[in-house]
């Protein structure tokens, strides 16, 4: 093989390499803003929920104590400033209780996310809610497992007990 043969064949590699490194970062980074989680069942659900209260209490008297915690997952909290002890404790809880979602949390409601079936900004979220005060465009309904034709950005509310609720909602 001669030099200027394998010049063009190194260049040639390298011209292929570029977009093939290009499509598995893209497929990386798209799989990150994407998730597909399969939704468990209501019943399967409630039962992780009866099984694991102490820590949903634990992680809602937290919740309700942190005015300012606005989302916790895995990877971020919103705002930064809570404090780090508090953030692993957050994390503890969550992972015990088999919340791989993470939790969000406003002045009527924290949400706690068993799963999500999302590409990009659009799919549905399955978990647990606990209501604080009324919380708007919401639907209550006997069972989250048959549930079609729904409407965008309402909650779908199954009754676990008192203000503790399963939840779907699609975006």
């Amino acid at each position: 093989m001669t030099k200027r043969t394998r010049t063009g064949l190194l260049i040639a590699s390298g011209i292929l390499a570029l977009p093939i490194a290009f499509l598995v970062y893209s497929c990386y980074e798209l799989g990150r803003a994407g998730r597909y989680d399969q939704h468990q069942s209501d019943a399967a659900l409630i039962e992780s929920f009866n099984r694991h209260r102490a820590e949903f209490e634990q992680l809602r008297t937290m919740a309700m104590e942190d005015e300012t915690l606005r989302y916790l997952d895995d990877d971020a909290v919103l705002p930064a400033e809570i404090d780090l002890v508090k953030v692993d404790e957050y994390r503890r809880l969550l992972k015990v209780a088999g919340l791989r979602g993470g939790m969000i949390r406003d002045a009527t409601h924290i949400e706690f996310l068993s799963s999500s079936n999302s590409w990009g900004p659009s799919g549905s979220i399955k978990g647990y809610i606990v209501l604080m005060d009324k919380l708007d465009r919401t639907e209550r309904v006997e069972s989250l497992d048959s549930l079609t034709n729904v409407v965008e950005d309402t909650y779908f509310l199954r009754r676990i007990e008192d203000n503790w609720f399963l939840y779907f909602v699609t975006k």
